[in-house]
């Protein structure tokens, strides 16, 4: 049985956007919607789909989104593609870092 899962991108402190931020996850696939810029992870504030890591094949960025936070998507080992629209305009610290295999970056 495959499985659905969703929730929302928790702000931190440090982080100085209001901004409203859900993602899901289905099939492999992470899609991350909001306003603006993502929030900031670090290995104190992990991302909430952290526990889904080692399933994420694929990224979505959703269209509103400006910036991918520091960290976003660094425990997504099998992460192979990311998809975003041309308003992300900035891409935080290790936001993919420490992978072992080659990323498709899709711009739309």
């Amino acid at each position: 049985m495959r499985k659905f899962y969703c929730g929302k991108l928790i702000q931190s402190p440090e982080n100085d956007t209001k901004a409203d931020f859900k993602w899901s996850f289905f099939d492999g696939i992470l899609m991350v919607t909001g306003d603006g810029s993502m929030p900031d992870y670090n290995t104190d504030t992990e991302p909430p789909y952290a526990f889904l890591a080692d399933s994420i094949n694929e990224v979505v960025i959703g269209e509103r989104i400006t910036r991918i936070g520091n960290n976003a998507f660094h425990l997504c080992k099998k992460l192979n593609r990311v998809i975003f629209q041309n308003t992300v305009t900035s891409i935080g610290n290790n936001a993919f870092f420490d992978h072992n295999n080659t990323i498709s970056i899709v711009t739309i």
